[in-house]
C-alpha cells in the first residue's frame, strides 16, 4: 500500500498546485460572465459561440494529435538526454507551423464562399481572420505549455496560464466596455493575448528551440499522431455539434442560452482539468508497474464518485445561482448545467478508461470510441433537438460521452485488465443521473433538490471509502 500511497500523495500535491492556479484562472474567466451577459443579448452570445465552433475545428487541424505524440515521446527524450527534448519540441512546432499555414489557407476561401450557409448565420470575415490567427498562435504556445506540464513544472505552467487569462480578461473589458467593439472586442482581445503569450513563452523557453532541421523526427511523430486525428475531430463534434443544431433549428438565442449553461458548468472543469493535468504524467509513469492496477482501480471509483457529487449539486443549485451571474434573459439555461457537468466528468474519465489501451499499445481504440460517440451524438442531436431544444442538446452530449467511456473501459479490461469495478462505476452514474432527473422534474424546488443532493453525496462518499478499503485489503494479501 506504501507505493500506492506515495503515488496518491504525488497526485494530490500536483493537483493542489494546479488546482489553486486553476481556481484563480477560472475565477478570472468567470468574472466576464455577469458583465458580458449584461452587455450581450443571448443572440450575441450565440453568435460569439459560432466563432468558437470554427476555432475548435481549426485547432483540431493544426494540432493533428501531436499533443498525444509529445506526451508519448517526451519521457523517452528525457532518458536520452542532451538535446533530445529540444529536438522533440522543435519538431512539433515545425509540424504545427506547416499545418497551421495549410489550415488557414484552406479555411479562409471556404468560409468566404460558404460560411453563411455552413453556420446558418452571417459570418464576418474580419472576425474569422481574428479567430484563425488566435487559434494558430495558441496551438504554437501550447507546445511550450505541454512541455512544462510533462516536466512537472507546475508553478511555471500555472503562472503562465494565469497571466494569459488575466490579460485576456483585461483586454476584453477594455475593448467591449471601453471601446464598444461588441463581440469583435472579445475576439480581438483573444488575438492580442495569444500573440503576447506566444512571444513570452518562446523567449522564456528558448532552450527548447533548435534552429536546425528535425525532419528525422517527423515520421515517428506523424506515424503516432495521424491515426489519432479522427479522434480530435470526433471530440470536436462531441463538443460543438449541439450548438450547430441549436443554431440551425432554434436560432442563435438558444445557442446563447446553451453557451451560458456551458460556461457555468465549466466551473466543474476547474477540478476536472486540474485532475487531468496532474494525473496523466503519473499514470504514464507507473504504467506496467505492480502498483498501477490498484492505483487505476481506486482513482476510477473515487473520480466517478466525486463527479457524481459535482453533478448533483450543480443540478440542485444552478436555478438559484444563475440569476446572480446573468440576467433574466438567460434564466432557462439552468436545465442544461447538470448534464453538461456530467459530460465534462465523462470527458475527464477518458484518461482513466483508456489506460489499458495505451499499455497494450492499442490507443487507436480511443479513436473508435470517439467516432462511434460522435456519430451517435449527431444522430441524437438531429432527432431530438428540433423537438426538445436545450434539454436534448445537453443530454445527447452527456450520453454520447458516457458511451465512449464505457467502450474504452470495456476494451481496456479486455487487452490489459486491471479488474475495474464496472458495476460500481455504473451504479454511481445511475444514482447521480436519477437524482438529477428528479430535481429537473420537480423544477428545482429547493428543499427537494438539497435533499436529493444530500443522499447522492452520502452514497458517493461511501463509495470512495469502500474503494480505499477494498484496495487496502487487496494489497494486504500480498504483503
Amino acid at each position: 500500500m506504501g507505493k500506492l500511497s506515495t503515488k496518491l500523495k504525488q497526485l494530490c500535491g500536483d493537483t493542489a498546485v494546479y488546482g489553486i492556479g486553476t481556481i484563480l484562472i477560472k475565477a478570472l474567466g468567470f468574472v466576464s460572465l455577469p458583465i458580458l451577459t449584461r452587455v450581450f443579448t443571448p443572440e450575441d452570445y450565440g453568435n460569439l459561440e459560432l466563432y468558437s465552433i470554427l476555432a475548435g475545428a481549426v485547432a483540431t487541424l493544426i494540432n493533428c494529435s501531436l499533443d498525444s505524440a509529445q506526451s508519448y515521446y517526451h519521457y523517452k527524450a528525457e532518458k536520452e538526454g542532451g538535446d533530445a527534448v529540444a529536438e522533440l519540441v522543435s519538431a512539433i512546432i515545425q509540424l504545427r507551423l506547416i499545418a497551421g499555414g495549410g489550415a488557414i489557407l484552406f479555411a479562409l476561401p471556404l468560409l468566404w464562399l460558404w460560411g453563411n450557409a455552413i453556420f446558418a448565420a452571417e459570418v464576418d470575415m474580419v472576425y474569422v481572420l481574428f479567430c484563425l490567427c488566435t487559434t494558430f498562435f495558441d496551438q504554437l504556445a501550447n507546445v511550450f505549455l505541454s512541455t512544462m506540464r510533462l516536466q512537472r513544472k507546475t508553478l511555471h505552467f500555472t503562472l503562465f496560464t494565469f497571466l494569459s487569462t488575466s490579460l485576456s480578461l483585461s483586454l476584453t473589458l477594455l475593448f467591449v466596455l471601453g471601446s464598444g467593439y461588441g463581440i469583435g472586442g472579445v475576439l480581438l482581445a483573444s488575438l492580442c493575448t495569444s500573440s503576447v503569450m506566444l512571444v513570452m513563452l518562446g523567449v522564456k523557453w528558448r532552450q527548447y528551440l533548435c534552429f536546425r532541421s528535425t525532419v528525422h523526427l517527423w515520421k515517428s511523430l506523424l506515424v503516432f499522431a495521424l491515426p489519432l486525428v479522427p479522434t480530435g475531430f470526433a471530440m470536436w463534434i462531441l463538443t460543438w455539434a449541439d450548438r450547430w443544431f441549436l443554431a440551425r433549428y432554434w436560432g442563435l438565442g438558444e445557442v446563447g442560452l446553451y453557451a451560458v449553461g456551458a460556461k457555468v458548468a465549466a466551473i466543474a472543469t476547474v477540478a476536472i482539468g486540474t485532475f487531468r493535468t496532474a494525473w496523466w504524467p503519473i499514470a504514464m509513469k507507473v504504467m506496467g508497474t505492480e502498483e498501477a492496477p490498484g492505483l487505476y482501480r481506486f482513482i476510477a471509483r473515487a473520480y466517478m464518485a466525486l463527479g457524481a457529487i459535482g453533478v448533483i449539486w450543480f443540478a440542485a443549485l444552478s436555478r438559484y445561482f444563475l440569476p446572480f451571474v446573468t440576467t433574466e434573459a438567460y434564466a432557462d439555461a439552468w436545465v442544461t448545467i447538470a448534464p453538461l457537468t456530467g459530460s465534462a466528468v465523462f470527458y475527464g474519465f477518458y484518461l482513466i478508461a483508456s489506460l489499458g489501451t495505451w499499455q497494450a499499445k492499442k490507443a487507436y481504440h480511443t479513436t473508435y470510441a470517439l467516432v462511434v460517440a460522435a456519430s451517435m451524438n449527431i444522430f441524437l442531436n438531429w432527432y431530438f433537438i428540433p423537438k426538445y431544444g436545450l434539454h436534448a442538446a445537453a443530454i445527447s452530449t452527456a450520453f454520447s460521452q458516457m458511451v465512449a467511456c464505457g467502450y474504452l473501459l470495456f476494451v481496456s479490461e479486455s487487452v490489459s485488465p486491471v479488474s475495474h469495478s464496472i458495476g460500481r462505476l455504473a451504479a454511481t452514474v445511475l444514482v447521480a443521473t436519477s437524482g438529477s432527473v428528479t430535481i429537473v422534474m420537480m423544477k428545482g424546488e429547493l428543499l427537494v433538490s438539497v435533499g436529493v443532493a444530500g443522499i447522492v453525496t452520502i452514497y458517493s462518499v461511501y463509495e470512495i471509502y469502500s474503494a480505499w478499503v477494498r484496495e487496502h485489503e487487496r494489497t494486504s494479501k500480498f504483503i
